[in-house]
C-alpha cells in the first residue's frame, strides 16, 4: 500500500496542495484565482461572514502548521481567504517573511451558503521573527461565486489494517459516497476534501485529492463504481488506501479515528 506522505517538502501555497501528506503530484487542472503573493488578500475580496470550528495549530518538522473548517454563514456562493495572526508564548505577534499576518484560501473554489471547506497552511519556522505558539484567526476576505451543486458526502467508511506483530494500525482503506442531488445538472469536475481526526475528535489534517489524478490513481490505489461525470440525482462511491506512517504524529501509532469528507466542484479561474 503506498504511503500517503507527511514530508518536508512542504509548500506555503495558497491555491493547490499545500501540504505533501499524500504520494500524489498536483495535476495540471487550472488553478482558481488567487494574489500573486499568497500573503496578500485579492483586491477585490470584500469582508466575509464566516465562522471557523474545529481549529488547530501547532509545530512540526520545523514548520508551524494552520487548519481548520471555515463556515460561510452568509447567503450567497463564496470564494473565502482567511487571515491568520500568529503569537509566541508570550503572545506578542510574530512577523512571517516581513508581514504582520498571513492569508490563505479554503479548499473549495466556491463555498454554498451555510457551507464549509477545510484550510490547511505549513510555514516554515525559519521566516518567523521568533518561535511561534498560538494562532488566531483575525478576518476574512471573499468573492462572490456563481450558484452550483451542492455535493453530499455520506456512506463514509475505513477498514482499518493491522501491524501483525504489533496489532498497531498501519493503514485504512478510506470509502465515501459523493451525492450529486440537483436533478439534470451533471459534475464532471469533481474533487474532495480529506479530513483525519485523532481519537479526541481533533482535526490534524485536511487535503484536497482530485480522483481524475492519475498519479492519485495509481500512487494511491483510488477505485470508483463509475466514470464520466456524476449525473443529476445521481452518486459515485470512491476507495483509496491511507497510510498512517506518514501521517502527523498525533495521528500515528494507532491515534486516527475520525475521516470526513467536503465534496466540491473545481472551478478553475
Amino acid at each position: 500500500m503506498p504511503v500517503f506522505r507527511f514530508g518536508t517538502q512542504m509548500l506555503v501555497l495558497l491555491c493547490s496542495t499545500l501540504l505533501v501528506f499524500f504520494a500524489c503530484t498536483n495535476d495540471d487542472t487550472p488553478k482558481t484565482s488567487a494574489p500573486k503573493d499568497p500573503l496578500v488578500m485579492p483586491a477585490d475580496a470584500e469582508k466575509a461572514e464566516f465562522s471557523v470550528s474545529d481549529f488547530n495549530c501547532w509545530t512540526e518538522l520545523n514548520m508551524f502548521i494552520i487548519t481548520g473548517i471555515c463556515n460561510n454563514e452568509s447567503a450567497d456562493w463564496q470564494r473565502i481567504w482567511l487571515r491568520a495572526v500568529i503569537n509566541d508564548k508570550d503572545g506578542k505577534t510574530l512577523p512571517f517573511k516581513g508581514h504582520p499576518d498571513v492569508v490563505f484560501r479554503a479548499f473549495s473554489d466556491a463555498i454554498p451558503p451555510r457551507g464549509r471547506s477545510a484550510f490547511m497552511v505549513a510555514l516554515p519556522l525559519s521566516n518567523f521573527g521568533g518561535v511561534p505558539d498560538t494562532c488566531q484567526i483575525s478576518g476574512a476576505g471573499a468573492v462572490d461565486m456563481s450558484e452550483g451543486p451542492v455535493l453530499v458526502a455520506s456512506d463514509i467508511g475505513g477498514a482499518r489494517q493491522l501491524d501483525p506483530n504489533t496489532q498497531t494500525e498501519t493503514g485504512r482503506k478510506a470509502s465515501v459516497k459523493i451525492s450529486n442531488p440537483q436533478p439534470g445538472r451533471a459534475v464532471d469536475n469533481l474533487k474532495f476534501e480529506v479530513l483525519l481526526y485523532d481519537q479526541s475528535n481533533r482535526l490534524w489534517m485536511a487535503q484536497v485529492v482530485n480522483p481524475l489524478d492519475s498519479n492519485f490513481i495509481r500512487n494511491n490505489q483510488l477505485v470508483s463504481d463509475g466514470i464520466g461525470p456524476i449525473p443529476g440525482a445521481g452518486s459515485r462511491t470512491y476507495g483509496f488506501n491511507l497510510v498512517t506512517q506518514g501521517l502527523p504524529a498525533a495521528l500515528q501509532n494507532g491515534k486516527l479515528s475520525r475521516i470526513d469528507f467536503i465534496p466540491f466542484e473545481a472551478r478553475g479561474k
